[in-house]
C-alpha cells in the first residue's frame, strides 16, 4: 500500500490527473450550521433554516444548477445525528421552495420544546445543470410568476455579489441573524 501511494504521490500511476475545469459534476450543494449555543427556539431555527437555505440556492444558481431532493440534517445537544429527505418530482433552485420542504422536514423531526438543536444542515442533491438540448420542463400555468421570482432571486444575487451576503435577508431570517451575531 505505502510503495503505491508513493508512485502516486510521485506522479505515477496509471490514473489520468483531472484538472478543474473538467472536474465530475457535483453530487448536492448545502450549507450546515452549528449554534454556538444550543438552539431550542423554533424562531431562531426556522431562521437559520431559511438563510440556510438561500445560501445553498444561491451556490447552486451560481453554479448553474437545479436540484430535485431537499434533505434536512439535524444535531441535537446529545451529537446524536439524524436526517430527512424529500423527493420534489421537479428541480427548483428557489430557496422559498426549498424551505418549504425543508421546513416540513423539520416539523417531521423537532418540535419546540424537544431536545435542543445543535448544527442545522440543508442540502439539496439530484442536480442537474440545464442547456442546450437539456431543458427542465416548467410548469405550464405558473410560468409567469415562476420567471418573476427567479429574476428577483438572481437580483438578490447580484446585489449580494457586489456589497455582501449579508446586505439582503429575508425579514424571517433576522433573529437568528441577531442571536447568531450576539454571540461572537
Amino acid at each position: 500500500q505505502g510503495v503505491a501511494l508513493l508512485k502516486i504521490a510521485r506522479g505515477g500511476g496509471d490514473g489520468r490527473v483531472i484538472t478543474m475545469e473538467e472536474h465530475p459534476d457535483d453530487k448536492s450543494m448545502g450549507h450546515e450550521h452549528t449554534f454556538s449555543r444550543d438552539a431550542d427556539s423554533r424562531e431562531v431555527v426556522l431562521g437559520c433554516l431559511l438563510r440556510l437555505c438561500d445560501k445553498a440556492t444561491r451556490r447552486m444558481r451560481r453554479e448553474k444548477y437545479v436540484g430535485d431532493v431537499v434533505t434536512l440534517k439535524l444535531r441535537w445537544t446529545d451529537f446524536r445525528t439524524t436526517s430527512h429527505q424529500s423527493h420534489l418530482g421537479h428541480y427548483t433552485d428557489d430557496p422559498h421552495e426549498v424551505f418549504t420542504v425543508a421546513g416540513r422536514l423539520l416539523e417531521d423531526l423537532w418540535r419546540e420544546g424537544d431536545m435542543a438543536v445543535r448544527l442545522i444542515g440543508v442540502s439539496v442533491s439530484g442536480l442537474f445543470r440545464p442547456g442546450p438540448g437539456r431543458g427542465v420542463q416548467e410548469d405550464l400555468f405558473g410560468a409567469a410568476g415562476g420567471y418573476r421570482r427567479r429574476n428577483l432571486f438572481l437580483a438578490l444575487d447580484r446585489v449580494r455579489d457586489v456589497y455582501g451576503d449579508e446586505a439582503i435577508n429575508f425579514a424571517a431570517g433576522m433573529k437568528s441573524l441577531q442571536r447568531t451575531s450576539a454571540l461572537f
